[in-house]
């Protein structure tokens, strides 16, 4: 298997030769599986792969873009986070906001629940049916 940075040293005929031979390769690959003579099925997509890269090179090269990626330099940047301001602290987050709106609420709700459950209730004497 050629790596791509194997492949950028290459020049453009080696690469142009070495496609031209791949193709071939596929080419035999194909007739192979038709008549099922093929022994080796993995090789069909390991040459489709080689093909691919050489053409990716050959296309980088064609527009002038760099093969190789700069090696990183090892020192890492951090960036320091703004803290905030005074008046983002006292601000109250929307989720607080909202929880403390929906206690009062809940706690409304339960206060109109019993005051109703109180009106609902009736007294039923020993030895009295509830069915009226």
């Amino acid at each position: 298997m050629t790596k791509a940075k194997e492949l950028v040293t290459y020049d453009k005929a080696e690469l142009e030769r070495q496609l031209s031979e791949l193709r071939r390769e596929l080419v035999a690959l194909k007739f192979q599986a038709a008549t099922g003579q093929l022994s080796n099925s993995a090789r069909v997509s390991f040459v489709k792969k080689e093909i691919a890269r050489i053409l990716t090179v050959l296309r980088e090269s064609e527009l002038g873009i760099a093969h190789i990626p700069p090696k990183p330099t090892g020192k890492i940047k951090y960036v320091k986070q703004a803290e905030p301001t005074k008046d983002k602290k006292q601000k109250k987050s929307k989720v607080q906001a909202r929880s403390e709106e929906s206690n009062e609420d809940s706690s409304s709700f339960d206060k109109m629940n019993n005051e109703s459950d109180d009106d609902n209730q009736i007294s039923v004497k020993e030895g009295e049916s509830l069915d009226e």
